[in-house]
C-alpha cells in the first residue's frame, strides 16, 4: 500500500492497541478525522497515527476512506468541525448518523454538506449544530453526564484525558491523548494562582499521572470519573461525597 492519508467515515472508530475487535480501546478517532497509515496488520487491519495529536494504534480499514497525498478533495470546500456534543445527519441512503463533537465535515461553496466524500444533511438545526463555546471549561460543562469510557472522546463515553483534549481541542487548542503527556503543555501554576480553565493533574502512589480535570473554579473541577461530572477541588486533590478520591499532583495554565 503506497503512502496515504485516511479519513474516517464513520461518526467514530476505535483504535486499539493491537489488531483485533478484542483488544483494548486506546482511544477514538472522530467523523473526518485523517490518519496516516504505517503497517498493515492481519485481514482488515492496518497501524494508524492520527494527523491531529500523532497517536497511533490499529483500526479497521472499512471504517476509514483512502486519501492519496496529493488528492485534491476538498480543496473546494470549507472543512468545519461539530461543536454540538451530539448533532444528527442523514446520508443520501437514508442512513442516520450522530455525529459527536469535534467531526470534521465539509461545506461546498453552494452549501452541500459532507462527511468523508458522502453527501449528508443537517436534521440538527445548524446554530446548534456549530455554536461555538468560548472556552474549554464551557465544552466540558456541556459534556456533563457522559458515562465514563477508557479511551473515550465523545458524549456517549469519554476518559479523563479524552474530556480535557476534545475541550481544548474545540478551541482550537491541541493537547497530546494521555495525562501524563498533557502535563509537559502549558505553564506550571501554584495552587494560590489556580484559576477557572486550568488544568489539575493527579497522580498514584508511585508518582504516576494518572488523571486530569478542568478547574472551574477554585474550589471545584470538571472531570470524567464514572460520568463526567463537578467535584470540590482543594490543595490535596478532588473531594467527593466527603472522601477524597484523587490526589493532587501539579496545576498547569494552557497559554
Amino acid at each position: 500500500m503506497p503512502e496515504n492519508l485516511f479519513e474516517i467515515t464513520v461518526p467514530v472508530a476505535p483504535l486499539r492497541s493491537s489488531p483485533s475487535d478484542r483488544a483494548e480501546m486506546v482511544s477514538q478517532m472522530l467523523a473526518g478525522e485523517y490518519c496516516r497509515f504505517i503497517a498493515h496488520g492481519e485481514k482488515d487491519w492496518i497501524e494508524v497515527e492520527l494527523v491531529n495529536d500523532g497517536y497511533k494504534g490499529w483500526c479497521d480499514v472499512k471504517q476509514l476512506r483512502s486519501l492519496p497525498l496529493n488528492s485534491e478533495a476538498g480543496h473546494s470546500n470549507t472543512s468545519v468541525l461539530t461543536q454540538a456534543p451530539i448533532s444528527l445527519w442523514r446520508r443520501e441512503n437514508g442512513a442516520q448518523l450522530a455525529l459527536p463533537a469535534g467531526s470534521r465535515l465539509q461545506c461546498s461553496l453552494t452549501g452541500e454538506w459532507q462527511l468523508s466524500g458522502s453527501s449528508i444533511e443537517p436534521l440538527t438545526a445548524l446554530d446548534v449544530c456549530f455554536a461555538p463555546c468560548a472556552s474549554p471549561l464551557e465544552v466540558a460543562m456541556n459534556l456533563l453526564g457522559s458515562p465514563y469510557l477508557w479511551g473515550g472522546k465523545t458524549a456517549l463515553g469519554v476518559d479523563c484525558s479524552g474530556l480535557t483534549q476534545l475541550s481544548f481541542f474545540l478551541c482550537g487548542m491541541l493537547l497530546p491523548r494521555d495525562a501524563s503527556d498533557q502535563k509537559k503543555v502549558g505553564s506550571p501554576i501554584e495552587f494560590e494562582a489556580r484559576a477557572s480553565g486550568d488544568l489539575a493533574f493527579f497522580s498514584n502512589e508511585q508518582g504516576a499521572i494518572i488523571h486530569v480535570g478542568i478547574l472551574a473554579n477554585e474550589g471545584s473541577i470538571v472531570h470524567a470519573a464514572g460520568e463526567v461530572c463537578m467535584d470540590e477541588f482543594d490543595s490535596k486533590g478532588i473531594s467527593s461525597e466527603g472522601n477524597n478520591t484523587h490526589v493532587l499532583d501539579s496545576i498547569r495554565r494552557i497559554n
